[in-house]
């Protein structure tokens, strides 16, 4: 028996005898047995061979091949009668069932990896036919609008990922502005004009600064992701710049729901969109500017010329909406009233008729503000799932527009008209189109401040004389309810006929009153009442000019004031009088009607007044308390010169007691005299006298 152990080779296939040098070769049967790979391994592994049986099976056989009679190991088996012919044929059948299911099994995977491999073939095939498919758009579209729209949906329809957008960088390369995406999300960040700064905290910040791409494999991992609950199935993103002559124009972002959706492939594709997107962009923008009505450019020039000269807010508006009168699109003109804003024209071309003005429906103006604040235009292209307020859309659904533009026209924050342009057309408001009436809106802007500067370096001017003249008033004035007069009439010039009052604070009573009040009209009083809750206390005690124009009522309960059963003004300002760190009491204004009646401006003007009106006031105090005090000393006097003129000591007690009562108002007075070391007791001489 050989050394070598049984499992030091694999007797799969029997042995056979070198006979290439014979010309008899002897085939040995085909048996199931063939198809039996290790089988003397397998007997040992069920337990129904040892080892020893196995090498001696094996030697065997070996000699039967020699010898030139190949023999199965089966047959070997049997014949050595190590095992019976019936377990044989049952291993042999067990290994053969065993054979066909692993053979079922790799068929399956190899048709598994045939079906991957052909869907990865396939999606490929799409991609490329979709890179084709924008390829061939980018070199026909019409409107920047088209080819961007129809990219990011057949970027998400064809490749199956979850979202897509287009940012563009803005004329002063600030920012990267969301120019089109996909689903509702996207939707609704366009209509808030969704801008990311560039080379802020975020991807498309990153990309659009650093002109490269960003992979993110897993969004939770990486630091510059923003989350957003717009978007919360996104596992991974991808950003690419858009770039032309190796400058960034915006950026292409991508995402998916699963993470490491993006390989190298899908990449490259991506960014020969991307590139192919780029070119487009150039070639679209060169276009359009070349398509530019001259007449409109005209028209816009000439406007601009007008409005430059223009000297009042009024005709600003009113030239700038007469561009917008003569354009060949839909347009609107909103101009602000109060708290509304008027339908000043409506024009449509079709008509052939000047601008129509006989409607003037109401706006919310508090409405548009909030909705367009911040902006300088807004572009919308899809009304059917909009969220901007009824006053935004009403006009532009009557017109049943596809595309509409809203240039608002700011004047220190305050929204002072509202010019719509609309198309029944897509595609149509390009950048290159909107720019020039965004200069009309620009410069109109600047008219607009440069009027108001006027205004305010006029009211300055009228200020410094209202000032002089109060001055130069209570200089010369020593009777308080003559100052206060004064400085009422001075102040009803500046802000008109509005609520007026002055307050004293006595510190050493704890009382308020009010020596002059105007209001509907009439001048009175108010008895003095303790410092309580109101505006005017807590004018008093803080030290500070307070002022309140819109929603007074909940500001003022804000602030913790209490109102007794009285309507509070629209309007409330109010400074105090304060002389060396101690205050007299508070200057106020007020208006009943209107909200943001008082400015700064005019806060700063009732300050430096009160400063004034406060060392005026001090001052006829301090005369009136030397008047008091020098009648007080001319009474005693001539009290005491009674009182030596008297004859006997009842006339001098009598005499006494009468001046000390009519001197210091006194209603009782009493007189006592007694011997020294006696207890005052007797001898009491008294005299009352009316207050």
């Amino acid at each position: 028996m050989s050394n070598s152990s049984p499992f030091s080779r694999s007797p799969d296939k029997p042995l056979r005898p070198n006979i290439a040098s014979s010309t008899d070769q002897v085939e040995i049967p085909v048996s199931p047995e063939i198809l039996i790979p290790r089988l003397g391994d397998y007997l040992i592994e069920k337990n129904l061979l040892s080892p020893q049986d196995l090498q001696r099976a094996l030697d065997y056989q070996k000699a039967n091949a020699i010898a030139g009679n190949p023999r199965l190991l089966g047959q070997i088996l049997v014949e050595l009668k190590l095992i019976d012919r019936s377990t044989l044929d049952q291993v042999i059948t067990e290994q053969i069932v065993q054979l066909h299911s692993a053979l079922q099994e790799t068929n399956k995977l190899l048709e598994q990896r045939v079906q991957e491999r052909t869907q990865t073939l396939e999606r490929r095939l799409a991609q490329i036919r979709t890179a084709a498919a924008v390829t061939r758009l980018a070199t026909r579209a019409s409107s920047l609008s088209e080819l961007l729209t129809t990219t990011v949906n057949r970027i998400v329809e064809q490749f199956g990922y979850y979202y897509a957008a287009i940012f563009l960088v803005d004329p002063q390369r600030k920012y990267a502005v969301l120019r089109e995406a996909t689903g509702e999300a996207g939707q609704k960040l366009k209509e808030q004009g969704y801008r990311l700064a560039i080379g802020s905290r975020s991807i498309i910040g990153w990309v659009t600064a650093n002109n490269e791409a960003r992979l993110v494999t897993d969004t939770s991992e990486d630091d510059l992701y923003l989350q957003d609950e717009l978007f919360p199935q996104t596992r991974s993103e991808v950003c690419l710049p858009l770039t032309i002559k190796n400058e960034v124009v915006g950026a292409l972002d991508v995402q998916s729901t699963s993470p490491q959706a993006f390989d190298e492939e899908d990449i490259v594709i991506l960014q020969t969109l991307a590139d192919q997107i780029a070119s487009a962009i150039h070639n679209i923008r060169l276009l359009e500017s070349a398509q530019i009505n001259l007449q409109e450019i005209h028209l816009l020039y000439e406007a601009s010329r007008v409005i430059s000269r223009s000297n009042t807010a009024e005709e600003i508006i009113e030239n700038a909406a007469s561009v917008f009168d003569q354009t060949d699109f839909l347009a609107a003109t909103l101009v602000a009233d109060g708290k509304r804003l008027r339908l000043r024209s409506l024009y449509q071309p079709e008509r052939n008729s000047p601008p129509d003005e006989a409607q003037y429906l109401p706006y919310p103006r508090a409405d548009a503000q909030n909705a367009l604040q911040g902006k300088n235009y807004l572009l919308i292209t899809d009304f059917s799932q909009t969220t901007l307020p009824a006053v935004l859309v009403h006009i532009p659904r009557e017109w049943k527009a596809e595309e509409v533009v809203y240039f608002p026209l700011w004047q220190q924050g305050n929204l002072e008209a509202l010019f719509i342009l609309g198309s029944t057309d897509k595609g149509v408001f390009s950048e290159a189109l909107i720019q020039p009436y965004l200069n009309l809106i620009d410069l109109a802007t600047v008219a607009l401040e440069k009027i108001e500067a006027i205004r305010g370096t006029q009211a300055q001017v009228s200020n410094l004389a209202v000032l002089n003249k109060i001055s130069q008033a209570i200089a010369t004035e020593t009777e308080p309810s003559h100052l206060y007069r004064v400085i009422h009439q001075q102040i009803t010039r500046v802000l008109g006929d509005i609520t007026f009052y002055i307050a004293l604070y006595d510190p050493r009573t704890g009382f308020v009153r009010v020596p002059y009040l105007y209001e509907d009209g009439k001048v009175s009083q108010i008895d003095s009442l303790p410092l309580g809750e109101g505006l005017t206390s807590i004018v008093i005690r803080e030290k500070k000019p307070l002022r309140i124009v819109e929603n007074t009522a909940q500001k003022a309960r804000e602030l913790g004031a209490i109102q007794h059963g009285e309507k509070m003004a629209k309007s409330w300002l109010g400074v105090p009088l304060v002389v060396q760190g101690e205050v007299l009491g508070i200057l106020s204004v007020q208006d009943a009607e209107r909200e943001h009646a008082f400015s700064e401006d005019d806060e700063r003007l009732l300050d430096t007044l009160a400063a004034q009106v406060a060392v005026s006031i001090r001052n006829t105090q301090l005369l009136a308390q030397a008047r008091q005090q020098a009648e007080r000393q001319r009474r005693l006097y001539e009290a005491t010169e009674k009182v030596r003129a008297a004859l006997d000591i009842n006339t001098i007690l009598e005499t006494t007691s009468q001046e000390l009562s009519h001197t210091l108002g006194a209603r009782r007075v009493i007189v006592e005299l007694h011997p020294p070391g006696v207890a005052p007791s007797s001898d009491i001489t008294s005299s009352e006298d009316t207050p």
